[in-house]
């Protein structure tokens, strides 16, 4: 994989992570509305599930718990990304080695 793939994958990798960041906190923010918003922002903080599980002794911070989710979402994601991508490079290497050898 050369410099510029690399590069991709990174700005591909901050950009999903951004995006679900981005996601939660949204959604963080109208859990605290009435109504349809409220049912809106309850699935968009799901969508930082399983890494605000890590967080739940924060809720009832309510800024603080934002703030933590934010972040942790966006650093799991990159987290996350990263180990899927290294077990499907693992595994396209080893299919290769397989048909060569």
């Amino acid at each position: 994989m050369g410099p510029s793939q690399v590069k991709k994958e990174t700005r591909l990798c901050v950009a999903l992570a951004a995006t679900r960041a981005c996601a939660f906190g949204i959604g963080a923010v109208a859990t605290g509305s009435s109504g349809f918003v409220q049912m809106l922002g309850y699935v968009l903080v799901l969508l930082g599930l399983p890494d605000v599980l890590l967080i739940r002794s924060l809720r009832d911070q309510t800024t603080l718990w934002i703030v933590a989710g934010v972040a942790l979402v966006f650093v799991g994601t990159l987290i996350w990304i990263r180990l899927v991508s290294w077990i499907l490079r693992t595994v396209e290497v080893a299919r290769t080695n397989r048909e060569r050898g």
